[in-house]
């Protein structure tokens, strides 16, 4: 066989330069300025249309990849409430793809966790009959960590010489505990001095261990942007090594114990480039401590909580695999997918099995696998890959000039920036300039949530005691939406919605199916219409139909003529509302009685609020 010369091979064809290519898009514009094809990301990068090969020539090759494939660990999480039901669904598990798995120590009534294992019986019953020696088990136990090594150690003292081979992960985390409870386990001082001494002694007992995690993922969930995600992660990071190695802990083997979490959302691209970002950037991080630590980052990844809703549940399953994929291609050590119902409810062993399987498919079938760094190359990755590096460098050195991560915390400051992007988030999907299916865009009339959401589902809830900063909480982008559904679901009496469909037929239609979409998310009921040949016919049908809310859905030339008749007979009986917004007769309109008007800017929330509560304002006069 002939060998491939790669520098011929695509000779034939001419090469275009940036400056064509963008001037062959302005032309197919056809007069729409180009800029508005530029996207500015919640974290300040600037995305273009398109990349070509000249784009890479200012970035430097992206190193610190594992060069034997890009195998992960699948590994689901376990919420401990019953020992015995905790090791069959492990080993279930185990069987049927898993690799590894999360064992989150469950309490409905704390933020923290653990308060029940107290026995190394207990433990014994949770590990029975696990292959330790071949698998990776993950411990979430908060600040019962040291206790819970201590009964592990006594519930495999038999196996002690399996010990040294069994990979456990620990994720002893107080930096994590000060963020969600705003103090930490017992004080600074303590915290870091119980990390060193669980090093020291876990360097001999478990040498595969991992003992400190760093929970990026919650930062994720509270409704940060995925560069202050990376840079608080490297922030804390960077407090970890100094303290610890003012402690006699060696660089070396505090980056043995680091286990990164970070969440994983819906953004395909960015979190990929996010991931690859992550190993650069702490290669340089560990490097300014010690110039010869070789160590690896090691990233677990677990899928976000932030973009999942009990409306329309199955759509997390899109959202979960879109997730892994990009989890897996940007390097992930480690994947935990949460079940798609876990947000409202105690997983089954259906929604168990889905949310592993999506990996295995991935795995087993899609062999994402087998390549290591696969986005390697990519015009695009690679450069939101620098864009991350240089955005969350600054944001890092920021960090450090205010002292580092737990004095900026302190003073409020990581508070305050995390806000900020929370705000501009829930304003973003309040507004649909950011979509989430079934929730705030094409929601299923037909369903209900109320009665979907378990009582065993609770916030995590920041303890008063003893703070020393204020906490940050986390939430869900549909929580309001979700809180809107369910009070509607409540009244004694489902809001109608009639749409009052006149005039044009491309126009009315557009509009009536905005309409439904807009009043769908509230859970109201929608009395849909071919179209009315008279006003009169739809005002009769109309007044018939008992709605609380009447949409007029026709075009804008037409609602000149027809808005003042139809408010006219109908404005005292109901709620009008004019789908559109056209400025130049909306003091007409106004004067005719429309008070209410729904169009693309619309804070879809706020409106769908301030219906509900007319509504019930009203049926509490007709009381």
């Amino acid at each position: 066989m002939n060998e491939i010369n790669s520098d011929t091979l695509f000779s034939e064809f001419n090469s275009s330069t940036n400056d064509e290519w963008k001037n062959k898009i302005i032309k197919e514009l056809k007069g729409v300025d180009y800029s508005k094809l530029l996207w500015q990301s919640p974290e300040g990068i600037e995305i273009k249309p398109f990349y070509t090969h000249t784009d890479l020539k200012n970035i430097p090759a992206h190193t610190g990849f594992s060069e034997s494939g890009n195998n992960w660990e699948i590994s689901p999480e376990i919420f401990i409430e019953n020992e015995e039901a905790a090791n069959r669904q492990a080993s279930d598990a185990l069987k049927n793809g898993a690799d590894a798995i999360t064992f989150a120590f469950l309490d409905k009534a704390s933020s923290d966790h653990c308060f029940f294992i107290n026995e190394s019986r207990q433990i014994s019953t949770i590990l029975h009959n696990l292959p330790l020696d071949k698998i990776t088990i993950r411990f979430i136990a908060g600040r019962k960590t040291p206790v819970l090594i201590k009964l592990i150690e006594e519930a495999l003292s038999e196996q002690i010489t399996k010990l040294p081979k069994t990979k456990f992960v620990f994720d002893y985390d107080p930096i994590d505990f000060l963020i969600f409870n705003g103090r930490f386990f017992e004080s600074e001082e303590k915290d870091f001095s119980t990390i060193a001494e669980l090093i020291n002694h876990c360097k001999v007992t478990f040498p595969n261990s991992r003992v400190l995690g760093i929970s990026g993922y919650l930062f994720h969930n509270s409704g940060s942007t995925l560069v202050q995600e990376l840079a608080y992660s490297l922030a804390i990071a960077s407090e970890y090594l100094s303290i610890l190695s003012e402690k006699g802990i060696t660089v070396s083997e505090i980056a043995k114990h680091l286990n990164f979490n970070f969440g994983v959302g819906s953004v395909y691209f960015m979190e990929i480039a996010k991931l690859r970002a992550a190993r650069i950037l702490y290669n340089k991080l560990l490097k300014a401590f010690d110039s010869e630590c070789t160590i690896p980052m090691f990233i677990h990844s677990v899928s976000s909580d932030f973009n999942k809703s009990s409306c329309d549940s199955y759509t997390n399953l899109l959202r979960n695999t879109t997730e892994a994929m990009s989890a897996i291609i940007g390097g992930a050590d480690s994947l935990s997918i949460k079940p798609f119902d876990s947000t409202y409810t105690l997983p089954g062993e259906f929604s168990n099995r889905l949310a592993r399987n999506i990996q295995t498919l991935l795995k087993e079938e899609v062999h994402l696998d087998k390549v290591n760094d696969p986005s390697a190359g990519s015009y695009y990755i690679e450069n939101l890959t620098q864009s991350f590096i240089d955005e969350t460098w600054k944001l890092f050195l920021e960090i450090e000039e205010k002292g580092g991560y737990i004095k900026a915390f302190k003073e409020g400051w990581i508070q305050k920036q995390i806000s900020a992007s929370k705000e501009k988030r829930i304003e973003s999907i309040a507004n649909r300039k950011e979509i989430l299916l079934g929730v705030n865009q094409f929601p299923d009339l037909n369903e209900k949530i109320k009665n979907k959401i378990s009582t065993h589902i609770s916030k995590r809830k920041p303890s008063e005691k003893q703070k020393i900063a204020e906490p940050i909480k986390t939430f869900r982008a549909a929580e309001e939406f979700e809180n809107l559904r369910i009070k509607t679901e409540s009244m004694t009496k489902i809001p109608k919605v009639f749409l009052f469909t006149y005039g044009n037929l491309v126009h009315r239609k557009a509009r009536a199916f905005f309409t439904t979409n807009f009043f769908g998310c509230a859970g109201f009921e929608i009395i849909d219409n071919p179209g009315f040949h008279t006003i009169e016919e739809g005002i009769s049908a109309a007044k018939n139909s008992n709605a609380e809310i009447v949409v007029i859905c026709s075009s804008d030339n037409e609602y000149v003529n027809i808005v003042p008749a139809i408010a006219d007979k109908i404005k005292n009986n109901t709620i009008l509302v004019l789908a559109g917004y056209p400025k130049e007769n909306i003091e007409l309109f106004k004067n005719a009685g429309i008070k209410h008007f729904i169009h693309a800017r619309s804070n879809v929330l706020e409106s769908l609020n301030n219906f509900q509560q007319l509504i019930i304002q009203k049926s509490e006069i007709l009381k």
